[in-house]
């Protein structure tokens, strides 16, 4: 992202809290961007294998083999993990990492 952003692209990115980042696996399109059609073909580019390659040279990326770049296994995470209760507190805790 850094290498794209240097080269002018119109990107942008920060990291969290504690200063980490790892390879989201999820992603958004804002229908109520100003150029909606223009970011979902930008999701896709950065889904395919060659976007893969651009974004990801020495992290871990979302398709395996992806030249530069190492695979990260999945995670299995128990659902009956995530009560309601559970869920109300992350997102509280969520909320007040940008507010302040």
């Amino acid at each position: 992202m850094l290498a794209l952003k240097a080269q002018g692209a119109p990107v942008d990115f920060k990291l969290t809290p504690g200063g980490t980042w790892n390879t989201p696996w999820w992603g958004v399109v804002l229908d109520k961007a100003p150029h909606p059609n223009a970011a979902q073909l930008l999701a896709d580019y950065m889904l395919s294998p060659d976007g893969q390659a651009a974004i990801n040279q020495g992290f871990g990326a979302v398709l395996k083999g992806t030249p530069g770049a190492y695979d990260v296994a999945m995670r299995n995470v128990p659902l009956k993990n995530f009560t309601p209760q559970k869920v109300r507190d992350y997102i509280a805790y969520w909320h007040s990492l940008f507010t302040k």
